[in-house]
């Protein structure tokens, strides 16, 4: 029996949920094909309303799904695969130290990825030793790019198309506006523009006296109140010093 939020038996084998699950075998074929470029894909998969609808509702699950699947998933899939193939360690210290190798490898990639990946080490044939992270790393990762197309598609097809540019005029319409721009008197007959008409400009008034030339120094000094007095009371000045009173 299948439980889509665990780990169910089925058929002797593990039955885990994966992102692909949620999409029918059109959408997904449209979402995970490399022969395209993702523009093309794009293309194609909004020209696809039934998958476009359900790629635009289940999208998430797939930036959900190529989210790092951390140490806990890399060791329950070593333990699973220790019961297959026997322990590589010896004892719980060089386990942990083992592990921890697995984990620098596998651990960013997704979790489907990393499940896919074991069960395809799984299947090959000569598969009688506990599997190296190089090998799982290669297996794992053709899982990983495939989910990360998807997800990468998914969230471009998602998003709103750019607007279209204004479709050209009909001659008819052209037609209109030339004849609008006539009977407005912007255009001639002939299809050239007339000219710009500018309005005389007024007379400007006479200057005003504060806006004549600058007055004279002298009328200006006239009307100065402390040089008037001075002029009328000077200041007495008295015979130059010798110069044997100034050293």
């Amino acid at each position: 029996m299948t439980n889509r939020k665990g780990l169910a038996l089925e058929g002797g084998g593990l039955n885990r949920p994966t992102a692909s699950e949620r999409f029918t075998g059109e959408a997904w074929r449209l979402l995970t094909v490399e022969r395209e470029s993702s523009q093309r894909a794009v293309e194609a998969i909004r020209a696809h309303p039934e998958a476009l609808e359900e790629i635009r509702r289940e999208w998430e699950s797939l930036q959900t799904a190529i989210a790092p699947a951390g140490d806990g998933i890399v060791q329950g899939c070593l333990l699973a695969s220790a019961t297959v193939y026997g322990s590589p360690w010896d004892d719980d210290r060089l386990a942990a130290v083992g592990m921890a190798k697995y984990f620098a490898v596998l651990s960013s990639l997704p979790a489907e990825a990393i499940f896919k990946g074991f069960d395809d080490y799984d299947r090959l044939p000569d598969s009688r030793f506990f599997p190296r992270p190089g090998q799982l790393l290669a297996l794992c990762e053709v899982h990983a790019r495939k989910l990360r197309i998807a997800a990468g598609r998914a969230r471009l097809a998602r998003e709103k198309l750019p607007s279209k540019a204004a479709k050209p005029k009909t001659p008819e319409e052209r037609e209109r506006d030339r004849q609008a721009l006539i009977d407005a008197g912007h255009m001639n007959p002939d299809g050239t523009f007339k000219p710009l008409a500018f309005g005389a400009v007024p007379p400007r008034p006479p200057a005003s006296p504060s806006e004549g030339s600058p007055r004279p120094v002298g009328a200006v000094l006239a009307q100065d109140e402390h040089l008037r007095g001075l002029k009328a009371n000077p200041i007495h000045r008295g015979p130059p010093a010798e110069k044997s009173e100034l050293f």
